[in-house]
């Protein structure tokens, strides 16, 4: 199996829940589905290990396992869309950066260029080796042209 997977023991010792548990909780609740090995084998990741563990905190308040569920499945839903709007966020701020450097360069202004890179790094936008290196090539091919 992937190494990024490991089997139901694993999973059992990384949350303190009996395996017998989990497969009950599998099979009565319909939740953490194992990616199962052609001799049927579960095996689990580590999302499925903090699903159990946030399961765990819940029930440790008092909740049921049923409402559990429901408040990790809640909580899982709200950070996807989360996730997604900070990468949207986080691509919309890239796609103008990269316009901006481009445009830059259609105009061979290598002042432009400084003041893009200059803003990305005050916005910390692209990581900072990846806007050095983009300008510095740019910049020397701007040289190169220009020459």
């Amino acid at each position: 199996m992937n190494s990024d997977t490991f089997p139901i023991r694993i999973l059992s010792g990384k949350t303190g829940v009996p395996s017998a548990t989990i497969r009950a909780w599998e099979r009565r609740y319909n939740i953490l589905p194992a990616h199962r090995t052609a001799s049927g084998h579960r095996y689990y990741n580590d999302d499925d290990a903090l699903y159990v563990q946030q399961l765990l905190a819940r029930m440790e308040q008092g909740k049921t396992i049923s409402k559990a569920i429901r408040e990790v499945d809640a909580w899982l839903a709200q950070g996807q869309v989360l996730k997604a709007r900070v990468e949207s966020t986080h691509n919309q701020q890239w796609q103008h950066i990269i316009d901006a450097m481009l445009e830059a360069v259609s105009q061979f202004d290598s002042f432009a260029l400084d003041q893009v890179n200059a803003g990305n790094n005050a916005r910390q936008g692209l990581p900072k080796s990846i806007s050095l290196v983009s300008i510095y090539v740019i910049k020397w091919g701007l040289d190169c042209i220009i020459r």
